[in-house]
């Protein structure tokens, strides 16, 4: 999508008009809308330079639970070719990976096209190339994209059914191993310059399909429903308090029950400062939930530019916010909250910089957040990068950044960004591997962690002060040092005369504690040096000494203990509580009255303590459950125990 630029925050409301003169038939004018996300960054360095202004740097500290992302591939288009801009929107769902290429010159300049990706035992390879039926020139065919299973969805803002660039999107389904189109989707209220296909989001049997210059850049969505096996409108999505250029729709995501579209120049905090509106299904329709509005929000921020959710939670960015410098950018996280949607975090990176545009791209799965900068300036001016970030015990947490490993100026790499589970895909739509802007995309995978903390902490005891951690896990690690320095040292000393030994690899960890009796004066820090098998070594974020340790042994369970669940009956949710008297492999499941599983609230190795988890009443997908009787069954090594749960709406 067009992407404001270094505080330019009409760049796309006045670009507009220049899309109408290239329709007319200008070329220069056809030349400059193609590459305007590749050309304008450079044309617009000299201008900002000089007349920006430097905000406060905010750093993320170093995380105890660090995640190696890795990039294992690069893909380009098979037929590539100079500003195809490949690239310019992704999706990944499970094995499946939709790419556009909104440039690409298949049925005349820039009608577009999308490739699918599927994943094999040699990676990723490309399995087919999607074309509309019907394309034409300047149709932008690929401009956005979505998959899910075997449907993808293809947004082409330029297709002029029903008017200059009203708009439309294109439905292909995989049948029996070929993807064909199967269906082309208008606005039934289309019109001229309405460019119906900005954003669009699929999810199970329901999809999202947005216009943003809908009625003077008010905007609006619709929403499709899949059911016998065929798609049909269900609910045009409009802002209950709707305004001219608010572009409402420019971003959109959708889960099985809950729809987010972004408004990023909507003027409620001031003039382009953005909200983001979340509807919920009731039954055949889709009232709007909540507008959201970031706490700290401001004229400029864009708040709203990308959207992506999951049942539970709401992630939004504000990619021209100003907190580590003029737009620097940032990520808003919106949690669901007894029933209601509340900010629970903000998302800066640890290195953020002016005009990075932090928050241009979203996408989460789980409890993990990939965000994109396209301009980021590491391997070269906007090349670009991307960030992860996950949700931990003490908030969400910066775990990894993300850049190409031949990343180079003007790539924009983390134009797009989209996560399944350990697989993220960033795209770079302007890397000139097969030409000028003819773009590329990388896959970066998760590699297991070395070792995961489930707590550290130090705190003060009758003989000194006494160092606990203990691990969920541990990958080839060979053992521990304890790192110690003194508030008025910068430098960490190693204190324990031998290394403290490690389990090696083990999937339930252990326990370790050291006891500093030579602690000095003031208030001392501490740290872990990690040291694995290898001999390479890490070191984990510092701790501050408190009053109580967070690994109370004294308190530790002596034995397995399910315990009943309250409230009980319950509506919406219920907490579980269980009791472990030492690491172990834990299941909760939950079952209906019939046998049949309905959600696995619990399958890890976890630390021996007093343990709670919260069912919200709804099944693996997400979806709502019928009120009635549930069995909760807990499993730990021989040991079994189940309670009844009673669900009343």
């Amino acid at each position: 999508m067009w992407r404001t630029l270094l505080g330019f925050k009409s760049g796309r409301r006045i670009f507009a008009s220049i899309r109408q003169i290239a329709r007319i038939g200008d070329s220069l004018m056809n030349f400059i809308n193609r590459n305007f996300d590749c050309m304008f960054p450079s044309i617009l360095h000299s201008l900002a330079c000089g007349a920006v202004i430097v905000g406060l740097m905010l750093a993320i500290p170093e995380t105890l639970y660090s995640n190696d992302w890795s990039e294992v591939q690069k893909i380009t288009a098979a037929d590539g070719n100079a500003h195809d801009e490949f690239g310019i929107s992704v999706d990944i769902a499970h094995n499946v990976v939709i790419i556009g290429a909104k440039g690409d010159d298949v049925f005349g300049y820039s009608s577009g096209s999308a490739y699918i990706f599927s994943k094999s035992d040699g990676g990723w390879q490309q399995t087919r190339k999607l074309i509309a039926s019907d394309g034409a020139a300047v149709d932008y065919f690929g401009y956005s994209v979505g998959v899910f299973g075997n449907t993808a969805i293809i947004g082409a803002v330029g297709d002029d059914d029903l008017g200059i660039s009203s708009g439309a999107a294109y439905l292909f389904e995989n049948i029996d191993g070929t993807w064909s189109q199967t269906m082309k989707l208008h606005a039934y209220d289309g019109a001229a310059m309405d460019e119906f296909g900005a954003s669009v989001a699929i999810a199970e049997d329901v999809m999202i399909i947005s216009s943003d210059y809908d009625d003077d850049q008010m905007g609006s969505a619709i929403v499709y429903t899949k059911s016998n096996g065929a798609w049909s409108w269900a609910a045009k999505l409009r802002a209950s308090d709707r305004a001219v250029y608010d572009h409402f729709g420019y971003s959109v995501s959708i889960s099985a029950d809950i729809a987010v579209v972004g408004a990023p120049n909507d003027d409620d905090n001031g003039a382009n400062s953005g909200s983001a509106y979340i509807y919920w299904k009731n039954g055949e329709y889709w009232p709007m939930k909540v507008k959201l509005c970031p706490l700290d929000g401001a004229a400029g921020d864009e708040f709203g530019t990308s959207v992506s959710n999951t049942s539970e939670i709401v992630v939004i960015g504000a990619p021209s916010d100003d907190d580590q410098g003029f737009s620097s950018g940032s990520v808003y996280i919106f949690e669901k909250i007894s029933g209601n949607w509340i900010q629970t975090a903000k998302l800066t990176p640890s290195d953020g910089q002016q005009g990075n545009l932090f928050g241009g791209s979203v996408s989460i799965s789980g409890l993990q957040v990939v965000v994109g900068a396209r301009n980021d300036n590491d391997k070269g001016s906007y090349s670009g990068s991307a960030y992860v970030f996950e949700k931990k015990e003490t908030g969400w947490l910066q775990t990894s950044k993300l850049t190409a490993s031949d990343g180079a100026d003007s790539d924009h790499f983390g134009q797009t960004v989209s996560i399944f589970d350990d697989t993220a895909i960033i795209g770079a739509n302007c890397d000139d591997d097969k030409g000028v802007d003819s773009g590329s995309a990388y896959f970066f995978n998760s590699t297991p962690i070395v070792v995961h903390f489930a707590s550290f902490a130090a705190c003060y005891k009758d003989q000194g002060i006494s160092i606990e951690w203990r691990t969920v896990s541990e990958i080839e690690i060979a053992g521990f040092n304890v790192l110690r320095r003194n508030q008025m040292d910068n430098v960490f000393q190693k204190i324990n005369k031998s290394m403290i030994t490690a389990m090696g690899t083990s999937n339930c960890g252990a326990d370790y504690r050291y006891l500093d009796s030579a602690a000095l004066g003031g208030e001392p820090q501490y740290a872990l040096e990690i040291v694995s098998l290898d001999g390479t070594c890490s070191k984990s974020a510092p701790i501050s000494v408190s009053g109580e340790t967070g690994i109370q042994k004294n308190m530790m369970p002596e034995a397995y203990v399910l315990h009943p669940n309250f409230p009980n009956p319950f509506n919406p949710q219920t907490t579980i509580g269980f009791d472990l008297p030492s690491s172990s492999m834990v299941s909760l499941l939950i079952y209906d009255a019939q046998g049949h599983l309905v959600r696995m609230l619990v399958n890890s190795c976890l630390g021996g303590g007093t343990h709670s988890v919260v069912w919200n009443g709804t099944d693996e997908k997400g979806r709502k459950v019928s009120s009635g009787l549930y069995f909760c069954r807990m499993k730990a090594g021989m040991f079994e125990q189940t309670c009844k749960m009673t669900l009343l709406y």
